[in-house]
């Protein structure tokens, strides 16, 4: 069985049990749900409940199958309390800080997400699929797996976005979102089956991808960044302070 295959098969379980959880609660208490966690399935056999709080942003639990509606409502429990019981509360249930990642973009990617969910109509109606979603085979090396930040799609047009976030404005984070957005169009058959079965939006219909770089906001323009991400066609998106998202045109 493919790398590939045993996140789609995660990803399928975890739907189903994810989409029960949510049926459970009100509208209202489903979008404040998603917008503070969100599910990453994985190819290890267990998904990872993901934390967009601003108090948490980005910090992961490992979760079975077996556990994970527990876990869910346990969780849903704890939404009501004030920052420092939530924090401490997830601590208590492990929820582990990524390493050699900057707390600035871990705060940005967790910002950009609660955005996404919260207010999609700033977005085109965006809506978020993924965080660190596993491609495998980068550069066909079989062992080179790679993680893009966010994956976001465009039911209207069919467009899958890659959205890479960097905090320097290197025109790193265009020539790295422009190798992710290649190599899932170089296999976006096996990626799309994946993808439609992940839990935290429906969606299908994948027709291409397209790439975003998201850099710290500057009053100064041009330099290399522009330049690189023209030429790559990678749109280019800013975070300004408070993590507010500018869109590029």
């Amino acid at each position: 069985m493919s790398s590939i295959e045993k996140v789609r098969q995660q990803a399928s379980k975890t739907k189903g049990i994810f989409s029960d959880f949510l049926k459970l609660l009100s509208e209202k208490e489903q979008t404040e749900f998603r917008a503070a966690f969100h599910m990453r399935p994985t190819s290890t056999g267990n998904s990872t409940i993901t934390s967009t709080l601003p108090i948490a942003p980005m910090r992961g639990l490992k979760v079975q199958h077996n556990e994970l509606k527990t876990k869910l409502e346990e969780l849903h429990k704890i939404l009501g309390e004030n920052d420092d019981k939530k924090l401490e509360i997830l601590k208590d249930k492990g929820f582990y800080k990524r390493k050699s990642v900057s707390q600035r973009e871990e705060d940005a990617q967790a910002a950009l997400i609660r955005d996404l969910i919260l207010n999609p109509k700033e977005y085109n109606n965006l809506q978020f699929v993924a965080s660190e979603f596993e491609l495998f085979g980068y550069g066909d090396k079989a062992d080179e797996t790679k993680r893009p930040d966010v994956l976001a799609f465009d039911r209207k047009n069919g467009v899958l976005f890659d959205i890479e976030l960097k905090n320097d404005r290197t025109t790193e984070t265009a020539r790295q979102a422009s190798g992710y957005v290649k190599h899932i169009k170089d296999h976006l058959s096996e990626y799309a089956k994946c993808l439609y079965q992940f839990p935290n939006c429906s969606i299908e219909s994948i027709k291409t991808v397209k790439g975003i770089a998201l850099v710290p906001y500057s009053e100064k323009s041009g330099g290399g960044l522009e330049k690189a991400s023209k030429e790559l066609d990678i749109e280019l998106w800013f975070f300004a302070k408070q993590f507010q998202i500018i869109m590029g045109k």
